[in-house]
């Protein structure tokens, strides 16, 4: 994919993306640029600052197009026959450690990024995740079965 000087009207550079990109996307406050490759069905995601691809994402059935709402809130895939799938990204929520917040995010395989500050995020911030667990400490039983080596040493008594 080439970067264009927008002022100048010459490539400046490029990025290295999936086969055949045809889409492009920036989220509304810029903090990522998502593309559609229709030749590998991947979407590549983009932080504009570094120019480095961050994040690919799997798409099924030949992209060629992303729009993406202007609340963040969701990202449709357009194909060629016309359909639109909802491939709603950004329904769920992760907690950005940048922000200090519940976030929409974008996720690919290995990792999740922050869809306001392109930043990595977590599932739970710190707090609920000690309360998750504390919660989870709670539930757990007390006592227990005995041991197998004690209940043959009562059973032939």
């Amino acid at each position: 994919m080439s970067v264009i000087d927008a002022v100048g009207h010459r490539v400046v550079g490029n990025i290295r993306v999936g086969q055949f990109p045809r889409g492009v996307a920036v989220t509304p406050n810029g903090a990522l640029v998502l593309v559609t490759n229709s030749g590998s069905d991947t979407l590549s995601v983009i932080d504009p600052q570094s120019g480095a691809v961050v994040a690919t994402v799997p798409i099924a059935g030949n992209p060629t197009g992303v729009a993406i709402s202007p609340d963040a809130a969701q990202t449709p895939n357009t194909r060629p026959e016309g359909s639109m799938d909802n491939l709603d990204y950004y329904s769920d929520r992760k907690y950005c450690t940048h922000c200090e917040k519940y976030v929409p995010y974008l996720m690919s395989v290995d990792q999740s990024f922050c869809a306001e500050c392109g930043a990595e995020v977590k599932l739970f911030s710190e707090s609920d995740w000690r309360a998750f667990n504390d919660s989870m400490q709670a539930r757990k039983p007390k006592g227990g079965r005995p041991r197998k080596d004690k209940r043959a040493k009562r059973e032939s008594a």
